[in-house]
């Protein structure tokens, strides 16, 4: 009996354990590319697996922000990436396919739905991802398994109530005040839209061909027509209409400037340096030598002023302010971000001394406003323009990125040294000194 039962046991050692196998996660079914207009829903669908609940969590990645901790969404994160509110088109679900049939593995599918489909989502890269939870019961950040890619592609169009605007150059409610022989620049612009809209200008009804091509900025395409007034110019129309393949009514898509008006200016002389001074004479009646002499010629520098008129402050829980782009050496131009409904946000800056929507903005396509209340403007480059500067990464690979302000716009990003792990620090926004929240 003693021999039969060592021999069983020998048989289940070499055999029964053999069977028992540690699993890894797999994800078998993954997010595919879609395309879909304005205000239509969005589906995605994660399969997983072999998935451990008790230590990992299947968390959705947009771009390199996590959105999600299997069904809960990361409202903050999302918001943040995105802008105020979006976090409410975003819903998750968690189904389980049982074992059926026996000994198949259980597989648990997390659903992403948009119930909106808005421009801001355009372009968006999302994966589902398996890692380790944390004391919370969170992603700890440590992406182990991931899926491909899946791209989202939302057609939309311009917000035709707002759009185009045409800018005057001369600033007047009541006239396009032009200058005889003098070039003048009438701007058209749009916002942003996919697929892109087309921009033409009219003169009295006629169509005028631009000899420039249309610009690109964060969330605006512009369309400058340049023109040398004549006097058969005066009381002329210019407008500006824009259509898209996205359109089905063109309704109110034309914007008009006010009637040309042209005058005759005489060329203003601009005088630099000091003005020699009259000759100091004494009681005698004699001058002085020495104050005939001409005092050194100093550069006259002018400051251009603040804007007066800002049509978007910014969005409230993101960097705004007055800092130095343009590097002449006063905070007047006026820098925040902007988020509008269902559009992609950026960073666009109001440039002192200049009229309508200047653009100057952070560079078209993905902008990451950084960790909140990481993010400060100042010269961090040494090249007298104010940078936007801000920790990004997913914890706890952080790092602070500033993204540069060049001579037209901002350019690109360069990495401050020995900022790691940044994320947990909050900054003065216009220093980047850390505020001390215990004092």
């Amino acid at each position: 009996m003693a021999i039969l039962k060592s021999t069983v046991l020998t048989l289940c050692l070499t055999y029964c354990l053999v069977t028992v196998t540690a699993h890894v996660p797999v994800i078998v079914e993954e997010p595919e590319d879609q395309t879909r207009d304005e205000e239509v829903a969005v589906f995605m669908t994660c399969g997983v697996q072999y998935l451990d609940r008790t230590t990992h969590v299947v968390s959705w990645v947009l771009g390199s922000t996590i959105i999600s901790d299997d069904a809960r969404v990361r409202k903050n994160d999302l918001d943040a990436l995105l802008g105020d509110g979006v976090s409410q088109r975003y819903l998750l679900t968690l189904g389980i396919i049982p074992e059926d049939p026996p000994n198949t593995p259980r597989q648990y599918n997390i659903e992403l739905f948009i119930t909106s489909a808005h421009g801001v989502d355009n372009g968006g890269e999302f994966r589902c991802a398996v890692c380790p939870k944390d004391n919370d019961g969170i992603c700890n950040g440590n992406l182990e398994y991931e899926s491909r890619v899946a791209t989202l592609e939302v057609r939309y169009g311009p917000d035709t109530t707002l759009y185009p605007e045409c800018i005057n150059p001369s600033n007047s409610p009541t006239d396009t005040v032009v200058v005889l022989g003098v070039q003048s620049t009438l701007t058209c612009e749009s916002e942003i839209a996919n697929p892109p809209v087309n921009l033409q200008w009219r003169k009295n009804g006629q169509i005028v061909e631009s000899t420039t091509l249309p610009v690109d900025t964060v969330g605006i395409r512009r369309l400058d027509l340049n023109i040398t007034p004549v006097y058969s110019d005066e009381g002329s129309i210019f407008t500006c209409t824009i259509t898209s393949d996205y359109f089905n009514d063109l309704t109110n898509t034309e914007c008009r400037l006010p009637p040309i008006k042209v005058t005759v200016q005489s060329p203003v002389e601009v005088i630099t340096g000091r003005p020699t001074l009259e000759p100091n004479r004494g009681s005698n009646g004699e001058s002085s030598a020495a104050s005939n002499e001409e005092l050194p010629t100093e550069r006259c520098i002018t400051v251009r002023p603040r804007r007066t008129y800002l049509s978007q402050l910014g969005t409230p829980y993101l960097f705004k302010g007055w800092v130095d782009v343009q590097g002449q050496g006063a905070n007047n131009d006026y820098c925040r971000i902007i988020t509008n409904a269902g559009r992609p946000q950026y960073l666009s800056c109001a440039l002192a001394g200049s009229t309508g929507n200047a653009a100057y903005t952070s560079p078209a396509g993905y902008f990451d406003a950084g960790h909140t209340d990481t993010w400060y403007m100042k010269d961090a480059d040494g090249d007298g323009r104010d940078d936007y500067c801000r920790c990004v990464g997913l914890p706890p690979n952080t790092v602070v990125s500033c993204l540069k302000a060049g001579e037209g716009g901002f350019t690109s990003d360069f990495q401050i040294p020995d900022s790691n792990g940044c994320h947990y620090r909050k900054v003065d926004p216009f220093f980047g000194e850390p505020i001390n929240c215990a004092a």
